[in-house]
């Protein structure tokens, strides 16, 4: 199974994912976590890969095949997001960063469908869903709805979607106490106005009909269900709203 964790900067991802891997790791179920709140993983799978905060150009390499096969079954869509990261405002070395991200993305989508991880319940920080966030959110305007609705109907999609419930104005104070945000917001006022735009994309996304039908809308819910699969279920995530 995978499950991806996705939503704005500062609506409580990691504090989710700490929250699932305790009620997780105790159970006789094996489990990989791709995310930097996780370094631990129940797999054979490289620290570059798993923890988001390692990745750099061996992680690119190494999940080179996995991307390519990505792209051969997912022409259309893998060009769309390329062709939207390359034409956006931002500089062209940020321009570069979020591609690479995209890359890692898609081939860590592609691997996590390898036969050898089906029995596992891989759980992905800012997975596939969260290209949109990288592509189309930005400090200077909000994303196009049109682009983002292509972007819902044709993105390949994990089994389970998490975004934590956050409210605008609970985004806006965590992410002015934050101080390692996103280079494409620097100022206090390029902060406001991108935790406006990334609440909008977020927004359209739950309410896109393919994204609803994935979405899990309570975390503890989520918990005790994990529980009944035979993971063990010690922890209560405090939803905030």
């Amino acid at each position: 199974m995978l499950i991806e964790i996705s939503g704005p900067t500062g609506c409580g991802k990691s504090t989710l994912i700490q929250a699932l891997y305790h009620s997780i790791h105790h159970g006789n179920k094996p489990y990989i976590f791709i995310s930097d709140a996780i370094t631990t993983n129940d797999s054979q799978l490289p620290e570059h890969i798993t923890c988001t905060t390692k990745h750099n150009w061996r992680t690119d390499v190494s999940l080179a095949p996995w991307t390519l096969l990505f792209f051969i079954k997912n022409v259309r869509f893998t060009i769309y997001c390329y062709a939207n990261a390359f034409r956006n405002e931002h500089a062209f070395k940020m321009r570069l960063a979020i591609m690479r991200s995209i890359w890692r993305k898609f081939g860590i989508f592609q691997l996590l469908h390898r036969k050898q991880f089906k029995e596992h319940l891989c759980l992905v920080d800012e997975g596939l869903i969260h290209t949109a966030h990288n592509i189309f959110v930005s400090a200077n305007a909000p994303p196009d709805k049109s682009r983002v609705a292509w972007f819902t109907k044709h993105v390949p999609l994990p089994d389970e979607l998490i975004i934590p419930p956050a409210t605008e104005t609970t985004l806006t104070k965590r992410i002015l106490a934050r101080c390692d945000v996103t280079p494409r917001a620097k100022t206090a006022e390029q902060k406001l106005a991108f935790v406006k735009h990334a609440s909008k994309l977020f927004a359209q996304l739950k309410n896109a009909p393919r994204i609803q039908f994935i979405l899990k809308q309570s975390a503890n819910a989520y918990i005790s269900k994990l529980a009944e699969k035979g993971y063990n279920n010690s922890f209560i995530v405090k939803e905030k709203i």
